[in-house]
């Protein structure tokens, strides 16, 4: 649920890149905060522990409003890829407004792509949040390789509905 700042006239929304480890969840927010006006953007920044890392960023854009004047606020974050560690996932998926799942298109991950499904469904359930109640967009990562080395968005997108 987006937090409302009634004295403040801000609305913020959480979004979460989740999805396996080198599917590009990071090159994706690296790339957002880089194309986005500076005025715009909050520092770059990461949370890390001994073996995985969270980056997030803020994103407040001039131009968008809501009802009345209140300005919109998103909090983008990387939630780190395969981890014995659960309460990194959880820390940024327990406030998510929605979630881009960033799935590999190679033809050998399409393992890790279900397997890193099937973990956030079970970070949302510890969570007591229901998969279905968040927006959930998927991202086809490498789509630009040759036809024999990625499976097509169709083919992903019928495996993801399994």
């Amino acid at each position: 649920m987006p937090i409302i700042d009634r004295a403040s006239h801000l609305i913020t929304c959480q979004l979460g890149y989740y999805g396996p480890g080198k599917a590009s969840k990071t090159t994706n927010l690296s790339y957002l905060h880089s194309a986005l006006p500076d005025k715009q953007v909050g520092s770059f920044t990461t949370l890390s522990t001994r073996r995985d890392r969270t980056l997030f960023f803020d994103y407040v854009p001039d131009e968008v409003r809501t009802v009345g004047d209140y300005r919109v606020r998103f909090r983008l974050y990387t939630v780190p890829g395969p981890s014995n560690n659960r309460a990194l996932p959880q820390l940024v998926l327990q406030g998510a407004d929605g979630i881009a799942f960033v799935a590999d298109s190679r033809r050998e991950c399409p393992e890790e792509n279900l397997e890193s499904l099937h973990d956030l469904h079970l970070n949302l359930a510890e969570l007591s949040v229901a998969a279905r109640s968040l927006p959930l967009v998927f991202q086809y990562n490498e789509q630009d390789l040759p036809t024999d080395e990625k499976l097509s968005a169709e083919e992903l997108s019928a495996e993801h509905a399994a």
